[in-house]
């Protein structure tokens, strides 16, 4: 898949993929001049997500007030999402998803290969960076049971 198509577009407040916003300081939205579809951490999953899978994920963008209440990522940080599966750090692989908490907020992104993470920042472009960066920041890692294969964690469980 061609990841760099979802890099540079900007943050949009429960943005699923709209072009153009506002630019309020307030609203932390990033200007969106170039006409690029706008998102949220989880709009930007969702998005690319789907493109390379098939797979759609649930909007959830009328289920919160602000994209700092995110009730999907919250069920997949907290095991509650029976379609996600928690895996070891060194056995991710593109399409799986990694939630932290960045400046108290939780925050998710997706695995574009081993060690690269997808995402998006309020106030910010969408860019690729080494996962390891955010491993201070309580980084747990989920893969969607559609694609397959059993989460690390679960074979470790299997092991005892």
């Amino acid at each position: 898949m061609d990841w760099s198509r979802f890099v540079g577009l900007p943050w949009f407040d429960k943005g699923r993929g709209e072009v153009g916003g506002s630019s309020s300081p307030r609203s932390g939205q990033v200007a969106n001049r170039l006409g690029a579809p706008g998102y949220d951490c989880w709009g930007l999953v969702r998005a690319a997500f789907e493109a390379g899978t098939g797979i759609g994920l649930p909007s959830h963008a009328d289920g919160y007030s602000t994209a700092a209440d995110r009730a999907e990522v919250e069920a997949i940080r907290a095991g509650e999402a029976g379609d996600w599966i928690g895996v070891l750090r060194g056995s991710e692989r593109a399409f799986d998803c990694a939630t932290m908490r960045l400046m108290g907020t939780l925050h998710i992104g997706i695995i574009v290969e081993r060690d690269r993470l997808l995402h998006v920042r309020r106030g910010r472009l969408s860019v690729i960076e080494p996962l390891g960066r955010f491993a201070g920041n309580g980084l747990e890692l989920f893969r969607h049971r559609s694609l397959g294969g059993i989460g690390e964690r679960d074979r470790q469980d299997e092991r005892r």
